[in-house]
């Protein structure tokens, strides 16, 4: 009970409680209070309604419409970020939902365990155990569950990536064998399937994450198969950079989303971004960097770096400079022609 977040976390139970409705700490922070290390994001799992829970925290915020055609009874989900001085969390609550409700409708044995604010332990399919052990299994048999609902094979990934978990070999065995299933999903799917990539990215764990799409053969549903399949020496080689230095870079949206395109030779960028429904301002990044980025490594003169700013605009110029210094991380090159740039600007 020493840890900051923990007593945080408790705390929040205590308050749920006083209101007459049971509350428990749930998610991969378990792991984390298991081993007595501090963490940053947690769930919480009550019967108590998002109303409830709104006038008792009156900054709870609900990620639902919550329009006139959305009864506030119905939302389950909504966020509370609590920040102070030294740190900051977020707290997910799942509402409305009893506790044995919660645990039989966990996808991963991980999940399926929950602990009240007395640290009383809750538990189904061992869940406690492979917590401990930092190990995603399917409490379904994993081919019969990705055969019925291919995407869960990228929610997988998420969880890896979000938790730092590791994939258990029978789940790993199954998305190889049927990740070809997450290319013929319907355009709804296809959605989700940007959404959890995009997760993927900006998530704690980016790095394991990208690795675990590779090593799981989902890589196919981001690029295409025959991408894929035949990722040239440089690719494989950036790619693993990537993903081996991809959590010592700037957790921002677009640079992450166009430094992953950037490992399979620019001059196909939005040609792979195409196998995903990405909004317009995505595409547009994608496509200035596939454009420009050469351009821009070539720059030696002052009146070229101007030609370029006027042509495109500082706020897009700035932004493939970030990229260049972000491949100098990833790929351990020198950001020396950045700086050389910026001294031109600064010279202006």
């Amino acid at each position: 009970m020493s840890k900051r977040s923990l007593i945080k976390t408790i705390g929040l139970l205590q308050v749920i409680e006083k209101e007459g409705f049971p509350a428990y700490i749930a998610g991969p922070c378990l792991e984390r209070i298991l081993t007595g290390n501090e963490f940053n994001r947690c769930e919480i799992i009550t019967e108590a309604s998002f109303c409830v829970l709104k006038s008792i925290f009156p900054d709870l915020q609900s990620p639902q419409d919550s329009g006139a055609e959305s009864s506030p009874e119905d939302i389950r989900t909504a966020q509370l970020v609590l920040k102070d001085k030294n740190a900051c969390m977020t707290v997910n609550f799942h509402t409305g939902l009893a506790i044995r409700a919660y645990l039989d409708s966990c996808i991963f044995t991980c999940d399926a365990a929950a602990m009240n604010r007395k640290e009383e332990w809750i538990e189904r399919h061992d869940g406690k155990h492979d917590l401990l052990h930092k190990t995603i299994d399917t409490i379904e048999d994993p081919k019969a569950l990705f055969q019925r609902d291919p995407v869960t094979m990228m929610t997988t990934i998420r969880y890896a990536a979000e938790s730092g978990f590791t994939i258990a070999d029978r789940v790993r065995n199954a998305s190889r064998k049927y990740a070809g299933l997450l290319r013929k999903a319907a355009p709804a799917v296809r959605e989700q399937i940007r959404d959890d990539f995009i997760t993927i990215l900006t998530s704690d764990h980016a790095g394991h994450g990208l690795e675990m799409l590779g090593m799981t053969d989902t890589l196919q549903a981001i690029i295409g198969l025959r991408r894929a399949r035949i990722m040239k020496t440089a690719e494989l080689r950036a790619f693993k950079d990537l993903w081996t230095e991809m959590d010592n870079l700037p957790n921002e949206r677009l640079e992450r989303i166009c430094m992953f395109y950037l490992c399979f030779e620019g001059r196909n960028m939005a040609e792979l971004a195409e196998q995903l429904p990405y909004d317009d301002e995505v595409m547009s990044r994608i496509q200035d960097a596939q454009k420009y980025l050469p351009r821009i490594s070539m720059i030696r003169k002052k009146q070229s770096l101007l030609d370029l700013i006027d042509e495109i605009g500082l706020d897009r110029y700035r932004f493939l400079d970030r990229l260049t210094i972000d491949q100098a991380k990833a790929y351990g090159l020198s950001d020396k022609k950045s700086r050389e740039r910026a001294k031109l600007l600064a010279d202006q």
